[in-house]
């Protein structure tokens, strides 16, 4: 796979994960872990759709995540879905774990959370990132 907007996709998605992962450990900065990983699993779900889209129609495909509904997870998946692309169970355990504590909405929360919550909602978003890494390949 070598088209540079997916690509590019992917490092974004890298790098918001390793931003999530560092801030994981700072009590005060668990909700920003969260709204990061989240966004981990937003690009890597946008990422995979780009590679089901015909190269001619990528660059529309990106112009039409960034009108209305963009984060919405679910409905990525649904497109992805529509792409013919099967989502294992596990995935979408993980994806579901992370789209009922994951949203834009974020933003404005404050406030600290458990550790364990962080953890096992930065692995579901691994689970999604590593998935997707492997059928890329």
């Amino acid at each position: 796979m070598n088209d540079r907007l997916v690509l590019k996709l992917l490092r974004a998605a890298n790098q918001r994960l390793e931003a999530a992962q560092y801030l994981q450990g700072k009590e005060a900065f668990r909700i920003e872990s969260i709204y990061l990983g989240g966004y981990t699993v937003e690009i890597c779900l946008k990422a995979m759709i780009l590679v089901h889209t015909p190269l001619g129609g990528r660059r529309q495909r990106m112009q039409e995540f960034k009108r209305l509904e963009r984060h919405d997870l679910e409905m990525l998946q649904r497109s992805l879905v529509r792409t013919g692309r099967f989502i294992p169970p596990g995935v979408r355990r993980a994806l579901l774990r992370v789209s009922t504590v994951w949203g834009t909405e974020l933003r404005y929360e404050v406030g600290l959370m458990r550790r364990q919550d962080v953890d096992e909602f930065l692995d579901a978003v691994r689970d999604v990132r590593d998935w997707v890494r492997g059928a890329m390949r």
